[in-house]
């Protein structure tokens, strides 16, 4: 029995079908991905004179990237607050990053490991005496 062309043609539409969704799913689920590795907003109170305080809000680390971004929402002291990437012990995994609000800055020597949890420990400027609420979100990437 001769197949006809339309078999053809619908086997190929199927086909482009199928492929134009399983890369749409996997481009919607890296995207996805890369915005839920933010954290929502912390608010920390470090005290003054370089005092630090570690926020127990963790993110999962997604990738094998060194970088560790720190997004600054809400900070009223007059020199800038720092925070660094900690894990479940407490233990440094990034140098210190400046919060500079409405400011993403960021540092390149972040030694975690993807898949793990991941939080922040934030510390007042050594030379502010003052101690405020401070409030961003970070990415461990």
């Amino acid at each position: 029995m001769k197949k006809k062309k339309g078999d053809k043609t619908m086997k190929n539409l199927k086909k482009k079908l199928m492929y134009s969704i399983a890369v749409s799913t996997l481009l919607l689920g890296t995207t996805i991905g890369v915005f839920a590795s933010w954290s929502g907003q912390i608010n920390v109170q470090p005290p003054g004179w370089g005092g630090s305080v570690v926020s127990w809000s963790g993110v999962t680390k997604t990738s094998n990237s060194s970088k560790f971004a720190i997004s600054g929402i809400k900070e009223s002291n007059s020199l800038d607050p720092y925070a660094q990437l900690v894990n479940s012990n407490a233990a440094a995994k990034s140098s210190w990053c400046a919060i500079r609000q409405g400011q993403t800055t960021s540092v390149n020597d972040n030694t975690g490991v993807a898949n793990y949890i991941y939080y922040t420990r934030c510390k007042t400027n050594n030379l502010e005496p003052n101690s405020n609420i401070i409030s961003y979100s970070f990415n461990p990437y």
